[in-house]
């Protein structure tokens, strides 16, 4: 792996691309369904290399304001939905590439529930002293992100229900669907906003009827290739959910202004858009199967447990 300094940090070898790799952050533990993304400025595409292997195009251009300083422009985000366990237990290294040259790298390590998709598991769990001494923190087993997500705390939220907004679902409106965050789910902290769309110029997810943000798009989904008749379909988006406040809160799929799919989730934050200073690790009794046990740790990046 090449260090991070070489030849200076974000920058890709033998080019003038200036770039980060933000998510699996170096040294960290993942499992289940992630997303491998960053920034880069002026890149004409980015692909995403794992253990040497496989080269997987990211999509490319969703909007990164922090990135403005350093591109002069904000359409520099770049995100690969991937399901990490199927890396396998134990150590990985990823690297983020533009016309073949390098622009950042990690190593990481996969820790797995035995299989690349656990499929009919369930399971809530309250976990005591979490955030401080005296408070409490239920998670709840969620199938489409093969992780648990934080569904409520000791603390009273006060429950912000946004307004119902009308459904538009032309009758030519191009297929696809909504699939992270599922419609009904608790989410919490650092969140995946995914799904897939036949055909589109512009995909964007429009929070509350309010906010409006471009999400990369165009990765291959080989299981969208029946559907679409090809797979360059996939769209995703790494968000803090948190700055949407407690509550029940909308989000629309929008394909070139036409409303594809939408989903309403309850959101529960710990009172502060972005917990820092937090630690705590348990042992759930039971999961993934009887007589097993599986560790939960605190992880500041991703405001969530891992």
């Amino acid at each position: 792996m090449l260090p991070k300094d070489f030849p200076f940090e974000g920058t890709a070898c033998l080019a003038d691309t200036r770039g980060n790799l933000e998510n699996p952050a170096p040294a960290s533990f993942q499992s289940g369904i992630s997303v491998i993304s960053g920034w880069a400025c002026d890149a004409e595409g980015i692909e995403i290399e794992l253990d040497d292997e496989a080269y997987l195009a990211a999509g490319y251009g969703t909007r990164r304001a922090d990135t403005a300083s350093v591109c002069g422009d904000t359409d520099n985000g770049f995100g690969l939905l991937f399901n990490l366990n199927l890396q396998g237990d134990g150590m990985h290294k990823v690297r983020a590439l533009t016309n073949g040259r390098v622009i950042d790298s990690a190593e990481f390590t996969v820790t797995t529930l035995g299989a690349p998709f656990r499929r009919g598991l369930s399971g809530t769990y309250q976990l005591p002293d979490f955030p401080e001494r005296g408070q409490r923190v239920s998670v709840t087993w969620q199938q489409s992100q093969q992780n648990f997500t934080i569904d409520a705390v000791s603390s009273a939220a006060v429950q912000a229900v946004t307004a119902d907004i009308p459904r538009s679902n032309p009758v030519n409106a191009p297929l696809g669907r909504f699939e992270n965050p599922a419609d009904g789910s608790s989410q919490s902290g650092i969140a995946i906003i995914s799904g897939w769309i036949c055909e589109a110029e512009n995909v964007v997810v429009e929070m509350d009827g309010i906010r409006t943000f471009k999400v990369a798009y165009g990765t291959r989904r080989a299981d969208t290739i029946k559907v679409c008749g090809d797979a360059n379909n996939g769209f995703s988006l790494l968000y803090n959910i948190n700055l949407l406040g407690e509550g029940t809160h909308t989000l629309r799929l929008l394909a070139d202004g036409i409303e594809i799919d939408r989903s309403s989730i309850n959101v529960t934050t710990f009172g502060d858009d972005f917990l820092k200073g937090a630690s705590g690790q348990y042992r759930l009794t039971n999961f993934p199967e009887p007589g097993d046990f599986t560790d939960l740790v605190w992880d500041q990046a991703r405001q969530n447990f891992l």
